[in-house]
């Protein structure tokens, strides 16, 4: 087998659009829409609590820095919004 790790899901606020958002976890493995809020999911691995990522929204066209990658996208029409992460801030 392996280590046990666990997917949960965190609300998508609107601080993410100005403000790094941190997260305990080890990666953003869904992004999605349901209702009328954003959630991203991501594992969580008990034996490394303290791993983190941050994560911000940005819209298409928008720029952002390189040491940020691509986790995932969403529509909250008529926009539709991207999920940049980053391992290392």
């Amino acid at each position: 087998m392996g280590e046990k790790v666990r997917i949960f899901k965190e609300f998508i606020t609107n601080n993410a659009f100005d403000c790094p958002q941190e997260v305990k976890g080890q990666r953003i493995v869904h992004v999605d829409t349901s209702g009328d809020n954003s959630f991203i999911w991501y594992e969580f691995d008990e034996n490394n609590p303290e791993d983190t990522f941050h994560y911000l929204i940005v819209g298409t066209g928008w720029d952002y820095f390189d040491k940020y990658q691509h986790a995932g996208t969403f529509i909250q029409a008529p926009f539709v919004w991207h999920v940049i992460v980053t391992y290392d801030l």
